[in-house]
């Protein structure tokens, strides 16, 4: 990406996808912070980390934003020190899925209605014996969108 930015910008904020356990989060932030250093970023992001991850990571550099899953379904953040710990090391927390990978908008019923290929048939919530509850609160989420004459989203 940077070589296509070709220096005429730079990236605000950096975030590689999950930490791989093949790579120590230190060599990964050290080398991305080489690039902060150099001006080609602005700033570090890590994602789907704990609130003891993410001690460690701001502990090695500092971290501009974490990114973690938010919605009805998976409220964890509020209640794992996730978003205790970033208040609390000025970390900006960017959710994502705030629809429940698509289940709050009712329009996933079952299994079948995603493509066989990606990757939401390896979570458990879209397992055939968990997919009905979540459809239920989908339901709910659109009968109160309705009421307010808005979309689920």
């Amino acid at each position: 990406m940077l070589k296509v930015l070709d220096g005429k910008k730079f990236l605000d904020i950096y975030e590689p996808t999950r930490l791989d356990s093949k790579i120590t989060m230190k060599e990964k932030l050290d080398t991305m912070a080489l690039y902060v250093k150099e001006g080609k970023l602005g700033g570090l992001g890590i994602s789907a980390v704990t609130a003891d991850q993410m001690k460690e990571a701001a502990s090695l550099h500092p971290i501009a934003a974490v990114e973690v899953e938010l919605s009805l379904q998976s409220p964890d953040i509020s209640t794992n020190g996730v978003t205790s710990t970033c208040a609390e090391l000025h970390v900006l927390v960017v959710a994502y899925s705030p629809l429940g990978r698509g289940l709050l908008t009712a329009a996933i019923t079952k299994p079948g209605d995603l493509d066989p290929s990606e990757i939401r048939h390896h979570l458990p919530r879209f397992a055939p014996s968990n997919i009905q509850k979540d459809v239920l609160m989908g339901n709910e989420v659109q009968k109160m969108a309705k009421a307010k004459g808005c979309t689920p989203a």
